[in-house]
C-alpha cells in the first residue's frame, strides 16, 4: 500500500483521541465563530433527521460525531469477533471436531482477512483526513 503509514505506530485509541481532540475544537470554534442556533436567520433551516417513531429532529454536530465514532466502534468489534470466529473454527479443525469442515475453516479465514483488510482502509482513510484537518489553515 503505497501511503507509507506504519500500521505499529498508530493505535485505534490515538485515533479515537485525535478525533475526541478535533470535536472539541470544533466545538471551540462553534462557540466563538458562529451564531448560536436562536440567532440564525429566520429563512434558514436547521438540518432535520428522522427518528424511530416517524417524527423530525433537529440535527446537531454531537449527534453526527457520536453516530460516527459509534460506527467506527461497532466496525472495529465486528472485525474483532469475525478473526475470533475464524480462529476458534480453525483451532476446532486441529483438534478433530469432525464438525468443522476444511471449507468451512477457510471461508471463515477469508471472511476474517477481507473484514480486517477492509477496516485497515477504513483506518488509513481516517488517519489521512485527521492529517488533512490538522494541516489546515484556520
Amino acid at each position: 500500500m503505497g501511503m507509507g503509514i506504519d500500521a505499529s505506530s498508530i493505535s485505534t485509541s490515538s485515533i479515537m483521541a485525535g478525533l475526541a481532540n478535533m470535536q472539541r475544537q470544533m466545538r471551540e470554534l462553534q462557540q466563538g465563530a458562529a451564531p448560536a442556533p436562536a440567532q440564525a436567520d429566520a429563512g434558514e433551516a436547521a438540518p432535520l433527521a428522522v427518528t424511530g417513531q416517524g417524527g423530525v429532529a433537529p440535527v446537531t454536530a454531537e449527534d453526527s460525531v457520536g453516530k460516527f465514532a459509534g460506527m467506527l466502534k461497532d466496525a472495529f468489534e465486528d472485525m474483532n469477533s469475525t478473526n475470533n470466529e475464524a480462529n476458534s473454527m480453525q483451532q476446532r479443525f486441529d483438534l478433530g471436531d469432525r464438525s468443522m469442515t476444511l471449507a468451512d475453516v477457510m471461508l471463515s479465514t477469508q471472511k476474517a482477512r477481507l473484514s480486517f483488510e477492509a477496516t485497515m482502509q477504513i483506518r488509513n482513510k481516517v488517519v489521512e483526513a485527521y492529517r488533512q484537518i490538522m494541516q489546515m489553515q484556520i
